[in-house]
């Protein structure tokens, strides 16, 4: 099964169902009805085009912690010959409304910093009643540069090779982040709701995580759970819950409108928080993670629940 993801491979799959409706609208609701909002709102926090929200609830709701060990479950079935742990991605949800232009991105590849010979999936699980897409070219999986978002040169001559696959409701999408995609911009028909999810193999079982031992922008994943904070995602970056430039500058007639939406403590003056505040801060906080909710975000066996010390 891990050709797939490989050189000459596709680099990709989109999994049966393995996210019942009951519980995609458990999530959904827990996006619109975030503790960072002031009232419930449709899409929830989403600060971007992209649609990627960058909320301490996106990464810690029951739905995202319950999709996430579901999606592992998935990942256990396949196989993965040369690889020996695998470690769940902390990742977050996403919400695009109706009639929002949704921003787009070039072909490019993710390209996690320190990520070495292990093999990176990204993806997602659509959250939504009806499907979702996904834009690349198959088969075009580049080298690791460590570069976090590594643009292709001349994406133009892509453009006649790109398919675009289709991920039903409660359906993952699974690939290598090396491999050639794109995010297309556009009008949104109908609120677009998912969960990003994403797994590390490696071909050797390390005693930390890998977003946890690299150089670039590390974090303790048991000070992520403890605090219910957000990460550094596995590009290395912080997740912006905005980008200060936009909306700070570009988009300020729109900064006061927002504010509206959202608790106090998500803006300072006139101006929105770049990244935003722990539910431990906001004495928001979910239930305390459980020891098995802990464990998929640290190195294990492939096919055991141990976590390796």
């Amino acid at each position: 099964m891990s050709k797939i993801f490989l050189q000459g491979g596709r680099g990709f799959l989109v999994s049966p169902v393995i996210v019942p409706e009951a519980l995609r609208a458990s999530a959904r609701e827990a996006i619109d009805t975030a503790p960072e909002l002031r009232n419930r709102r449709e899409g929830g926090c989403t600060s971007s085009g992209f649609g990627a929200i960058g909320v301490a609830s996106s990464f810690h709701n029951e739905g995202a912690r319950e999709i996430r060990g579901i999606t592992d479950d998935y990942i256990q079935t396949l196989s993965f010959p040369g690889y020996q742990s695998l470690e769940a991605v902390v990742d977050r949800q996403g919400g695009q409304r109706t009639s929002k232009t949704r921003g787009g991105e070039s072909f490019h590849r993710d390209d996690t910093p320190g990520a070495g010979d292990s093999l990176v999936l990204g993806g997602f699980v659509n959250l939504s009643e009806g499907p979702q897409y996904f834009s690349c070219v198959p088969g075009n999986i580049g080298d690791r540069a460590n570069a976090g978002f590594a643009k292709i040169k001349n994406p133009k001559d892509l453009r006649p090779l790109r398919v675009r696959v289709t991920i039903p409701p409660g359906c993952a999408l699974l690939f290598n982040e090396l491999l050639a995609h794109e995010v297309k911009s556009g009008k949104v028909k109908t609120t677009a709701y998912r969960q990003y999810v994403g797994a590390i193999l490696s071909k050797r079982v390390y005693a930390t995580p890998l977003l946890q031992r690299r150089d670039k922008n590390p974090f303790n994943i048991d000070d992520f759970c403890d605090d219910q904070s957000v990460p550094t995602i596995k590009s290395g970056q912080t997740e912006h819950f905005v980008v200060p430039k936009l909306w700070n500058v570009n988009w300020k007639n729109l900064v006061a409108a927002h504010q509206k939406l959202l608790i106090p403590e998500l803006s300072v003056g006139d101006k929105i928080v770049k990244i935003a505040p722990s539910l431990r801060s906001l004495r928001k906080r979910y239930r305390p993670y459980t020891q098995e909710e802990r464990a998929i975000l640290k190195p294990r066996l492939l096919h055991s629940s141990d976590i390796i010390v």
